[in-house]
């Protein structure tokens, strides 16, 4: 299988700390084709395919840039793909995934706040919540059929080549963009793929496969415990728990200091493991 990962000079570290953590966990791929947007990475891989990727002027916001990529890594290779955002790192359980293909959709994981929305107050104190309701009626999508997932991971192949022309091309959409923006799009590409999905009647997702935290002790309690169900690990709905045993890896950890912390723990447990 082929990993996609994305960023700018400015988040490079978290794609170093991604990549150790495949290292680390000996997660086997095939490539890992990184973008480095508008610089050269120094980050080495012996799967790693660095590709320098200039500074898009008609796209608004950083996510806008997965689309285009997706379909530029569908151009370099056969097979299967797993996109992640670079704040990302792999748990242990990875290794066992079971990735899901033949759709003509990505797959992406859910939420633990399925139905987001952002929300202000203006001059005259009058309060408005933006959420997909508005991009969905744009393009004439009823209703959801499925629940709202993340887009900070999925999986995919040639088969999405279509969904991601199609999510590329409203990305730039310049009648939106910027003065609707995020009254149209308040989640940016994720609000632009719901509604993609569910315009296509994609019912299939992975559930919730992922803890968002960078915490090192909510990680390393993850990690060393399949027994934890349906919690809110320090009453933070965002570091929800439904099943431990399923968690496959972790969202959120732009912390440069606790990754560090729990890559060390990875050294130590995991090597000590793979030496029986």
């Amino acid at each position: 299988m082929n990993f996609v990962v994305f960023s700018d000079q400015n988040y490079e570290y978290q794609v170093r700390d991604f990549v150790s953590s495949i290292s680390l966990l000996n997660i086997r791929v095939d490539n890992i084709f990184y973008y480095t947007i508008g610089f050269d990475s120094d980050i080495e891989h012996n799967a790693l395919v660095k590709i320098r990727w200039e500074k898009d002027k008609d796209l608004s916001n950083y996510s806008y840039y997965k689309a285009m990529l997706c379909l530029d890594a569908l151009n370099r290779a056969n097979g299967q793909f797993c996109y992640f955002d670079s704040d990302i790192l792999l748990g242990h359980r990875f290794k066992y995934f079971n990735p899901i293909f033949g759709n003509d959709y990505p797959i992406c994981a859910t939420t633990p706040m399925p139905y987001p929305f952002r929300y202000f107050h203006n001059l005259n104190g009058e309060y408005f919540e933006w959420d997909e309701t508005a991009f969905m009626n744009y393009i004439s999508v009823p209703k959801r059929t499925m629940n709202y997932v993340y887009a900070c991971f999925f999986t995919f192949d040639e088969r999405c080549i279509d969904f991601f022309q199609e999510e590329d091309a409203w990305c730039r959409f310049k009648y939106f963009i910027p003065h609707h923006e995020l009254r149209v799009y308040p989640f940016w590409d994720e609000t632009i793929m719901n509604v993609l999905l569910w315009k296509r009647n994609a019912k299939v997702n992975y559930g919730r496969i992922f803890c968002n935290s960078h915490k090192f002790n909510t990680i390393k309690m993850v990690e060393t415990n399949d027994n934890i169900r349906n919690i809110n690990i320090d009453n933070n709905q965002y570091e929800q728990i439904e099943n431990s045993a399923l968690v496959m890896f972790y969202h959120g950890t732009k912390n440069a200091e606790s990754n560090q912390e729990i890559l060390t723990f990875y050294k130590d447990r995991y090597a000590l493991e793979s030496n029986g």
